[in-house]
């Protein structure tokens, strides 16, 4: 029995003329496998070409194969990349509520906050009992300009799952821009001096780095200096 791999049609012919009397079996190169492999030891690159090779290998129309390299490309950090095989995908799949978080996400890092609100909140519409779809919609409104909606959607976070506590950073955020730092002023002394479970930073630092984070996408209020004064405490 012989065993063979990726072998064009032609040559399977003339493989299969030359031993008539032999049991041929050609097995297909699993891209798949050998692309999650290489993406659980985080070596994106490799994973990076292996799916471009099973895209070019015949899964052309697989939503799978772009939505892997489009990830790929955002973990490599090269958004614009990533945005092209994502859109693919998404055309391939336009209710795919995964490829609907990474395109939100990498908007984001482009500081294209529209696109990514836009995004979130699709999100929301087409899977409303997932509350990381919330948390991600009251992140993306702080950048849009709608502070009430943030309000809304980290409330309605906590109402789906009480322990997604570190939502109260984008809550906190939504009441001073709402003017309304009494409510802030809760939830920051609240957390002063500790962390969420899945941060390794104080809260402190946390709420300080979002602030920034607005400050750099040119969103500002008066209140944020008041913040900065109390963690100096």
């Amino acid at each position: 029995m012989l065993l063979g791999y990726q072998y064009s049609v032609p040559t399977k012919q003339k493989i299969r003329k030359l031993l008539p009397n032999c049991k041929i079996i050609f097995s297909k190169i699993d891209y798949f496998g050998l692309g999650q492999k290489a993406f659980d030891t985080k070596d994106y690159q490799e994973a990076l070409s292996i799916y471009l090779k099973a895209i070019q290998k015949g899964n052309s129309n697989s939503a799978a194969a772009y939505g892997n390299v489009g990830l790929c490309y955002r973990l490599l950090k090269k958004p614009d990349s990533a945005l092209i095989f994502l859109n693919k995908c998404l055309d391939l799949a336009p209710n795919d509520i995964w490829t609907i978080k990474q395109l939100s996400a990498t908007y984001s890092s482009l500081q294209d906050y529209k696109k990514a609100y836009s995004f979130a909140q699709k999100a929301t519409e087409l899977e409303a009992e997932n509350y990381s779809n919330w948390f991600g919609l009251s992140f993306y409104a702080l950048f849009v300009g709608k502070p009430q909606e943030t309000i809304q959607a980290a409330k309605k976070t906590l109402e789906l799952n009480k322990d997604a506590v570190s939502v109260e950073t984008n809550l906190a955020l939504g009441y001073l821009l709402n003017n309304e730092y009494a409510e802030a002023e809760k939830i920051y002394l609240k957390w002063k001096g500790k962390n969420f479970s899945d941060d390794e930073r104080l809260c402190d630092e946390v709420f300080l780095a979002d602030i920034a984070d607005l400050e750099k996408a040119g969103i500002s209020h008066s209140d944020f200096e008041k913040v900065r004064k109390l963690f100096e405490k």
